[in-house]
């Protein structure tokens, strides 16, 4: 995200800032779940590491088509990539929850 940042139009100079606190908020999460599975490597970890890598991949996606909107394609990533991640993260709170082990 912070690589795209100048290419990015914003309407506002806080919009600019709070997009910049969410993307290094959701790119701390990506690291941890991926410092997790590093650590313990074991299949809710693998899990967590797929949907948190898909939702940072959405969000992305998602800032290229608002903010750049030069590629069609975006909007189909976006969502084609939110929805399993969120399936993806649902199940491994579940499977954590109740102690099953993939």
């Amino acid at each position: 995200f912070l690589i795209f940042a100048p290419c990015l139009n914003y309407k506002s100079e806080s919009f600019r800032w709070i997009c910049v606190a969410y993307a290094l908020i959701i790119s701390l999460m990506l690291g941890k779940a991926v410092a997790n599975l590093i650590i313990e490597p074991i299949g809710v970890n693998v899990l967590i590491a797929m949907g948190s890598f898909l939702f940072f991949f959405s969000d992305l996606m998602l800032v290229l088509n608002w903010f750049v909107g030069k590629w069609k394609w975006t909007a189909n990533a976006c969502m084609g990539t939110y929805y399993p991640a969120l399936c993806i993260l649902a199940f491994s709170m579940y499977f954590k929850a109740f102690g099953i082990d993939i």
